[in-house]
């Protein structure tokens, strides 16, 4: 598992819009065979959506503010049937809550990053604190399903964090990779 620092690529519109076909079942929005890896990145350091509205994960659901950061600031319409990502994830009080945002075989709407599934974290990892359930959670209830997919088997070399801050616990999360 790898931590690399990207800058700020901010997705434009009309990239998105070239895209919105995703509404349908075409080959050209479906992973083939197996993804690439998988990417993890929080709301507030993604360089490709930095969403600012929600700084700190906090215990109201911050979902539903942050789906419409994405409307306001990238078109992204209440029509439009997924988000950008596959998974997103949100600590409300000790509980975490992990939504499905895209179908898994659907490509992600981060460039470069298409043929990867891709996990969000609500907040800035570089001032929120997590404590040892994100981790355990992460890992059980995401990374190691995803990881052992009958056709997929991927490594933990495979598992990309991109601009996580220094909160997160990147060895914590190891120790609970299968």
């Amino acid at each position: 598992m790898k931590n690399i620092k990207l800058s700020q690529q901010k997705v434009d519109t009309k990239y998105l819009q070239a895209t919105a076909a995703e509404k349908d079942f075409k080959a050209a929005n479906i992973i083939r065979r197996r993804p690439d890896g998988i990417i993890i990145m929080d709301t507030y350091n993604n360089p490709f959506f930095p969403l600012k509205s929600v700084k700190f994960d906090s215990v109201k659901n911050d979902f539903f503010m942050i789906r419409e950061e994405l409307q306001k600031d990238y078109g992204i319409t209440i029509d439009r049937l997924f988000l950008p990502w596959h998974f997103h994830l949100e600590l409300q009080g000790n509980e975490l809550i992990v939504r499905n945002t895209r179908p898994l075989m659907y490509k992600t709407l981060i460039p470069d990053y298409e043929n990867y599934i891709s996990i969000m974290i609500t907040g800035n990892s570089n001032d929120d604190i997590y404590n040892k359930k994100l981790y355990k959670s992460l890992a059980h209830m995401l990374l190691n399903s995803l990881k052992y997919q009958p056709s997929w088997k991927l490594s933990d070399d495979e598992i990309t964090l991109i601009n996580i801050g220094e909160n997160f616990n990147i060895d914590l999360l190891s120790k609970e990779l299968r």
